[in-house]
């Protein structure tokens, strides 16, 4: 009887954990994608023209003036934290 009950009791007391089947609790790591940067800093990105990145020659033919004045014009704190 004295047995038994010092079964019981110990069964109650051991943690949960000690029955667990050990699991990896992270799935694999993916491996990681490598790239060359480009040789323009404003050229990197994370997407690929045709993923719908901006294209290089973007401002090209652009009027240095205008865009200074249109720069100028606009808020250094947007109303919006989208923008």
């Amino acid at each position: 009887m004295y047995s038994a009950v010092l079964a019981a009791l110990a069964l109650v007391l051991t943690p949960a954990w000690a029955f667990a089947q050990t699991t990896p609790s992270t799935a694999p790591l993916a491996p990681i994608e490598q790239t060359a940067l480009a040789k323009d800093a404003f050229a990197t990105g994370l997407l690929d023209r045709e993923d719908g990145a901006l294209p290089t020659d973007l401002w090209r033919g652009a009027d240095a003036a205008t865009l200074t004045r249109l720069l100028d014009a606009a808020p250094s704190r947007p109303a919006s934290p989208s923008l």
